[in-house]
This record gives C-alpha cells, sequence and structure tokens, in this order.
C-alpha cells in the first residue's frame, strides 16, 4: 500500500519526508534517552539521600523506637520536616504497622512526582519498626523536564541542519542528474532528440545518462529508417492496388470476352480451347490475390475491420459464388448452417469471406467427385464464437503432412502443385487472418478420404437493432422433396422444417410418384440428378400425367448452364428453379410465390441466338470508360435480354440520366473526369426521386481491403470485383432489377426507359 502511494510523489519530496522522519526519529529517541538517564540519575540521588537521611532517624530515633516514646518520635519527625523541605511524608511504625509518629504534607501532588523509601528499623538482628520517607521531586523533575526540552530543540535544529545539507547535497548529485535523463527521455519518446544530456555526478548515473545519450543517437537513426520503410511500405501499398487494378481490368476483358465466345456457335475443339483459356485465366488470377495477399501480410499492412454484417447471408453468397466452379465438376456444394447463430453480428465479413473462399476453393480443387459440406454452428454464445467447416471427398492429406499444411509454400507433396496447381499460399493466408482475427484454424484429414478444414472466429454483438426478417408464408405448406444426394437432402428438409413446412424427403423418382399419388402436396421441389434417374424425367413424368396438372414445381439445379434444361421442357408447372446451394431467404420467398401464384415463369436464355431484343426484360446504363469492359458488359446483359447504354465516365452517365429512366446502373469506380463514387454521390443526390432511388452495382477492378465498403458508403447498393463469375454477376443483376421494377410499379411510374 505504501509503495503504491509513494509513486504519486516525486523523488525529492519522498526523500525530504524520509529525512524529516528519520532525523525526527532519531531526535526523538535521544531526547527521552536523555530523560531516562536523568529520571535514572535524579531517583538514584533520592535513594542514596533517603539513606542518609535514615541514618540519621535511625541514630536519633532507635531508643524512642524501642521504647515505643511517641513525643519524642514526633518531635524527631517534626525536626526531620523542617530540616528537608523535599519531604512530602514521613512516618515510623513499630514491629505491628502500629504509627508511632508521622506527618504529611497538606499540598496534593501526584504519583509522579513521589519517590517513596522505606527501611526497617533493625537492631541487634531483629525488626522493630518501619521508616518510611515520601519525597517530594517536582521540582528536580522540572528541572530534569526543561533539560530534556532543551536537549531536544538542540538535537531537531542540529539535525535538521544536516537534513538540509543532506538534500542538497542529494538535490545536486541525484536528483538533477535524474530529472536531466527522464526530460531526455521524455523528449525522446515524442521523437525528440534535441541536446545531449550532460550528468555530473556518480559514476553510475554518469554511465546512465550516456547510455541515454546513445539511445537517443539510435533512435534517430530508427526513427530515419522507419520513415524510408514507411515510404517504400506506402509506395508497395499503392503499387499493390495499382497493380492490382491494372492487372484485374484487361483480365475482366480476357475473361469476359470468352465467356462471350464460349456463347457463340463452336465446334468441340474450338470449346475446349474457350475451356482451357477461361480455366488458365482464372486460375492466373487466382495467383494474382494470393501474392497481393501474401505481400500485404508479409509487410505488416492487412488491415482488420469491425462493422455489422450478416453472417447467414456471407457464407450463402461465398458457396454461391464458388457453385460453379464445384458444379462444372459435378460435385455436390451443400450448406448445413447453424440458424441459431444470431442474424446480425460484428466482425470483419471481408476477411471471413476470404478464408472461407480459400478452403471452399481449395476443396474444390482437391475432389474429383462426390460432395463439399459448408457447416457452421455456434460454439460459444457468450463471445459469439462461430465455428466454420468444409468437408470434403477429395484426396486428402497424409498424416505427415498435416503440421506443415499451413506453412507458406507448402502442400502435401512436391507433385500438388504441378498437378493441381496454385502458388501454395492460400493455407498460409487464411491461417494468418484467423489468427489476426483472434480465431484458431486447423485441419483433420486421412489420405485417400478427405480433409475437414476448419476454423473459429469471435463475433461482437451487433451495434445497432436490426429488425427480425419474418418467414411465416410457408407454415402449414405440405411439400414433397425429391433429391438423390443425402447431405443435400437432409439439409433441405432441415431449412423446410425450419420455414414451418410439412416436409416428405425422397431420393428417387419412383418413391416421389408413390407420395404423389398417395398424398396431396402445395408443392413439388426436384433435384437435378435423382437415384433412379434424372430430374428432368421425372418432370416429364408428372407432365403426362393429368392428376398433377395443377401440382406446382420447383427445380433445384447446378448453377452450370447445362443443368438448366430441366427448365426447357414444355411443362408449365415448372414455375421457376433455384440454383444450389440454396438461400434461406432466397427458399422461402420464392417457394411462396410460386405455391401463392405469384411468380412469372422465367425466359429460358440458355440459347443466346433465340433472345428476342424487341421487348427487353429491364434497361441498364454501364458506366465504364474501358471499352473491352464496356463491350464484355453489353455483351453479357444483352444475353440475358437487357436493353444496354453506356457511358465513358460519369459526367456522361448524369447528362444521360437527366433525358432517360434505367432500371439499374452498373458503375465503374476509377474513371476520367468524374469517378465512379462522386457520380454516385450526385445520383443520389438528385431531385428525380426515381433516379435517385436507381439500384447502383460497383463493377470495379478494385479489390483491395475496404474497397466494398468505400463503394457501399458512396452510396452503391452491391459490389463486384472485376473479373466477376458471369453467374454470379446475373444473379446479382435478377436480384437487383426485380426490386426495382418492383419499386417502380409500386411508385406508378410513367417515366419512359431507354429503348434498346
Amino acid at each position: 500500500m505504501l509503495l503504491k502511494q509513494a509513486s504519486k510523489y516525486s523523488l525529492q519530496k519522498l526523500l525530504l519526508i524520509s529525512l524529516t522522519v528519520t532525523f525526527a526519529t532519531v531526535a526523538f529517541i535521544t531526547g527521552e534517552y536523555m530523560r531516562n538517564v536523568q529520571t535514572r540519575t535524579l531517583e538514584e540521588s533520592f535513594q542514596q539521600f533517603s539513606q542518609k537521611t535514615f541514618n540519621m532517624l535511625f541514630a536519633t530515633s532507635l531508643d524512642a523506637v524501642l521504647s515505643e516514646d511517641q513525643p519524642v518520635l514526633e518531635t524527631i519527625v517534626a525536626q526531620s520536616v523542617e530540616l528537608d523541605k523535599n519531604i512530602h511524608a514521613l512516618s515510623i511504625v513499630n514491629e505491628f504497622d502500629e504509627v508511632l509518629a508521622a506527618w504529611r504534607s497538606e499540598e496534593t501532588l501526584d504519583a509522579e512526582l513521589q519517590i517513596p523509601f522505606s527501611q526497617d528499623v533493625v537492631f541487634e538482628g531483629e525488626s522493630f519498626g518501619t521508616i518510611a520517607i515520601v519525597w517530594d521531586a517536582s521540582h528536580q523533575r522540572a528541572t530534569v523536564k526543561a533539560h530534556v526540552q532543551k536537549i531536544w530543540v538542540y538535537t531537531i535544529s542540529a539535525f535538521t541542519i544536516i537534513a538540509l545539507l543532506v538534500m542538497m547535497l542529494v538535490l545536486k548529485l541525484v536528483i538533477s542528474p535524474i530529472r536531466a535523463i527522464h526530460t531526455k527521455l521524455v523528449d525522446l519518446q515524442s521523437g525528440r532528440n534535441g541536446v545531449p544530456v550532460n550528468v555530473t555526478a556518480a559514476r553510475e548515473l554518469h554511465e546512465l545518462g550516456d547510455t541515454v545519450n546513445e539511445l537517443g543517437n539510435l533512435m534517430e537513426l530508427k526513427i530515419a529508417r522507419e520513415q524510408e520503410l514507411e515510404l517504400a511500405s506506402r509506395s508497395k501499398s499503392e503499387f499493390l492496388a495499382n497493380m492490382s487494378h491494372e492487372l484485374r481490368t484487361p483480365m475482366n476483358g480476357v475473361l469476359g470476352m470468352l465467356n462471350l465466345l464460349s456463347k457463340t456457335r463452336l465446334d468441340s475443339s474450338q470449346k475446349d480451347c474457350v475451356g482451357t483459356a477461361v480455366s488458365s485465366g482464372k486460375n492466373l488470377l487466382n495467383l494474382i490475390n494470393d501474392i497481393l495477399d501474401f505481400s500485404k501480410i508479409e509487410a505488416g499492412r492487412m488491415e482488420f475491420e469491425s462493422i455489422n454484417f450478416s453472417l447467414l447471408s456471407l457464407v450463402e453468397d461465398t458457396c454461391s459464388a464458388l457453385a460453379t466452379q464445384a458444379h462444372g465438376k459435378d460435385i455436390e456444394l451443400i450448406t448445413d448452417l447453424d440458424f441459431t447463430i444470431p442474424v446480425m453480428v460484428n466482425g470483419d465479413p471481408t476477411r471471413a469471406r476470404q478464408v472461407l473462399t480459400n478452403l471452399i476453393g481449395n476443396a474444390i480443387k482437391f475432389t474429383s467427385h462426390g460432395e463439399i459440406i459448408v457447416r457452421t454452428r455456434l460454439e460459444s454464445d457468450q463471445d459469439r464464437t462461430v465455428v466454420f467447416e468444409v468437408q470434403d471427398s477429395g484426396v486428402g492429406i497424409p498424416e505427415a503432412s498435416l503440421d506443415t499444411i499451413f506453412d507458406s509454400f507448402a502442400q502435401a507433396d512436391g507433385s500438388t502443385t504441378r498437378k493441381f496447381g496454385g502458388t501454395g499460399l492460400g493455407l498460409s493466408i487464411s491461417k494468418q487472418l484467423v489468427e489476426g482475427l483472434g480465431g484458431e484454424i486447423g485441419v483433420r484429414s486421412v489420405a485417400g478420404e478427405g480433409s475437414t478444414f476448419w476454423f473459429k472466429l469471435p463475433f461482437a454483438a451487433c451495434t445497432e437493432s436490426v429488425p427480425a426478417k419474418v418467414y411465416n408464408r410457408l407454415v402449414g405448406k405440405k411439400l414433397l422433396l425429391l433429391e438423390g444426394n443425402d447431405t443435400a437432402r437432409e439439409s433441405l428438409s432441415t431449412c423446410l422444417t425450419l420455414l414451418g413446412c410439412e416436409v416428405s424427403a425422397v431420393s428417387t423418382g419412383a418413391k416421389g410418384l408413390v407420395n404423389l399419388e398417395t398424398a396431396s402436396y402445395s408443392a413439388v421441389l426436384v433435384g437435378t440428378t435423382l437415384q433412379d434417374m434424372h430430374g428432368e424425367q421425372f418432370v416429364e413424368v408428372m407432365q403426362n400425367n393429368p392428376k398433377f396438372d395443377c401440382l406446382k414445381v420447383m427445380s433445384l439445379v447446378y448453377m452450370s448452364a447445362k443443368s438448366h434444361s430441366l427448365l426447357s421442357n414444355a411443362n408449365s408447372r415448372v414455375g421457376v428453379h433455384l440454383t444450389k446451394p440454396v438461400r434461406l431467404e432466397s427458399l422461402h420467398n420464392t417457394l411462396a410465390d410460386l405455391i401463392a401464384g405469384e411468380l412469372i415463369k422465367p425466359v429460358d436464355n440458355t440459347d443466346t441466338t433465340n433472345v428476342s431484343h424487341d421487348a427487353p426484360l429491364a434497361s441498364v446504363l454501364v458506366v465504364e470508360d474501358n471499352e473491352i469492359n464496356q463491350m464484355v458488359a453489353t455483351g453479357m446483359l444483352e444475353s440475358l435480354g437487357f436493353a444496354v447504354t453506356t457511358a465513358d465516365n460519369g459526367r456522361i452517365a448524369l447528362e444521360t440520366l437527366e433525358e432517360n429512366q434505367f432500371d439499374l446502373i452498373l458503375m465503374d469506380c476509377q474513371m476520367p473526369e468524374m469517378d465512379g463514387y462522386e457520380a454516385t454521390g450526385r445520383i443520389r443526390a438528385s431531385s428525380n426521386g426515381i433516379t435517385a432511388g436507381t439500384p447502383i452495382i460497383a463493377l470495379t477492378a478494385n479489390a483491395m481491403s475496404g474497397d466494398a465498403e468505400k463503394c457501399l458508403d458512396a452510396g452503391m447498393d452491391d459490389y463486384l470485383a472485376k473479373p466477376f463469375e458471369p453467374e454470379l454477376f446475373e444473379e446479382k443483376l435478377q436480384s437487383w432489377v426485380a426490386k426495382s421494377l418492383k419499386n417502380k410499379q409500386a411508385q406508378g411510374s410513367d417515366v419512359p426507359r431507354k429503348a434498346a
């Protein structure tokens, strides 16, 4: 406790207090010692004097005591008192304690000022009485007290002078040098070296001063070095950002043109060449992303953020973005999500998505058949720790490689890179990102039996109130689910049950037909591949049976275009399809609209040559300065049946919006004259309410940390980094166009759209 209190005071004050207490204590002890000595001397003096007085009384009163002659004894007592004024009381008693003669002063005297003395009257070895004397020591004790006070005054004065001299010496030789050293250290802490400290004191303090001066010199060198490193790091970061943008822009053109080329009439050899070129382009993009991320982590420039976001949407979006790759290899990508996890959490969605993307991408790369399951579960409700798992049925990892699998440039064996490609940085980057977010990452695997990569992240509570979404339109609906994959069937059944449905889930078309014959259902959900037939065969059987004319059908298809053939038949009951893995909100809303008869059967756009532009689905304004990217976006949009208008920069886009109304705006960010951020701000501030509310999707080659948030903060509604997957582009496009058209219908807009 004293040590804690002492830290509040300066060294000078502590020394002053210490010296004062020490010298005061010494002075007090010295005074007390002198008082005790004087008191003891006084008492010894009275004892000696008492003995002499007793001897005199003994000589004069012996006969009277022996004969108990009281008049004589009283005379002797009176004479003794008269002769010595210091006697306070005097008494003579016989052997039976009977008083023979006595005298006591009338003055009241404290016991402290009395010194008693008594001794027996002994004659021939026999006691005949006692003579008792009480001395009045008040005068002597007053003399002693005055003497002791003088000693205290002299001692305290002497010690005070000594203390001041010692304090001055300590101040000069200790405190002043320490203050100078402290001032120097404060300057160093503030980044100022200043004048070297000059210490004239003891050797230790002198050496300490020299050390501090040397520290200042080293600090100057360190600051200069840090400034150089900061400049180099800033240059490196700017270089990475610029390189990221400059590389992604032509890559978007390459992959976009290849995608458009793949939709033209090609022979089998040409299709193979285009497919190889697309695959190589995507591999190159992955390599670029890995190198950029690794460079940022290595430079210590990786930053983490804390924002509110939907964890469910993050997982569903990530799986949707990677579904095309999985489905292209006929791999079932399944989500098994824990819906007890809070809808909104606070954390870094960009980094969490990056780790999940790396692990799912790895699973797709090392899996040739089977399934990939993405799971989430809430490990701790207190700190909102969520565990993510990516389980695959791929090649697995040998036990000897598990300890090094997360090291930089590490692969399971030397042939991995040659066989599957990649930099060997993905897992290392994921590990550093997870640990930077305060989480853990690990793997369980058996060679030849697949792997399960997992990571856990702690999330904070959402910092704002978010209204809960209500999913009650399917409560009590009876549904038939046909899905050949056991895991996918179980996951979908769980989702539908959570939405309040009564679900009958089967794995074969034969069982599905039996169920249709014996029970009534609100809708049927049909997977692409059943265990005994293709999903389209099942729909054709339903089509040929008039009993099922009024039954609504939803198809669950892969995101790859070849699986959309399930919709190409003439069965009007196939009202809608959902791509796998299915999103909870999309499953609820689309299925509820299907059952309620509120859906229009989608147009089959798999054959781009048959798309009619006479009545476009919607109008889209593409704001892009790169001519190739304009061509890519225009080609993709027109292949989907949209009317397209282009603008070379934000200024031209604003001029175009003054004359025409669009259902959607695709906005690049970096453009001459006026960039996408400023253009978006002006659109949102427009006096035309319909124009101000037009959905804007950022299409940008900026893919560094914070770029997505920057777009959203500028007023854009969504974000896609170039190059993007055509399927994800189409999905976002359809979603936002649908919202835009719905809003305009609600507002009763009569503003004409731009014609194709």
